[in-house]
């Protein structure tokens, strides 16, 4: 995503969280990928890890870091990779990676998926409804399961919280 699009993101969790704007600036570094090639990535990823030192690091599109999803070597290697890292670093490595095209195919795409899967300790599916609202379930946990939660975009644009969003809703309507 655009910088400026993330920040606005930022804003609207640190209003969801009631963190200040203050910390999110403080603690949240966002480094812009869709500048870089897969071939610079991972390196510049593990200096800004090992610089920052963050408790989670979060990969908005992993797909970039291969050449191909479908590329069973590359997605090994950058698996193992991010397992290093994050054991190096103390810190978790949350990826997004999208869905198989298919409606019949719920798995996450090549041979980067499965074995995003596999090494995962929890996997979350985010679905969209027809009404807006995306709601994150989880889909695999090694663990005790995450519960479900909704979020939707507001008249303006802002990320809130679907159940909160549904109650002002009514209360206009009454």
């Amino acid at each position: 995503q655009q910088p400026t699009d993330v920040k606005q993101i930022l804003k609207d969790v640190s209003q969801m969280t009631n963190l200040p704007d203050s910390y999110i600036d403080e603690h949240v570094h966002l480094y812009p990928l869709r500048s870089r090639t897969y071939k610079t990535l991972l390196r510049e990823l593990t200096v800004n890890v090992n610089k920052h030192r963050p408790d989670v690091v979060f990969i908005d599109g992993v797909v970039e870091f291969v050449q191909s999803f479908n590329d069973e070597i590359m997605s090994h290697d950058l698996i193992k990779s991010l397992k290093n890292l994050a054991n190096d670093c103390n810190c978790s490595i949350i990826n997004v990676l999208h869905e198989n095209k298919s409606s019949d195919d719920e798995n996450m795409r090549g041979h980067l998926g499965t074995m995003l899967s596999q090494a995962a300790g929890t996997v979350i599916q985010c679905v969209k409804s027809i009404r807006g609202v995306i709601t994150a379930q989880n889909s695999e946990a090694r663990h005790a399961p995450l519960p479900s939660w909704s979020i939707m975009f507001d008249g303006e644009g802002h990320i809130v919280d679907a159940a909160d969003q549904r109650r002002i809703d009514e209360q206009l309507k009454s």
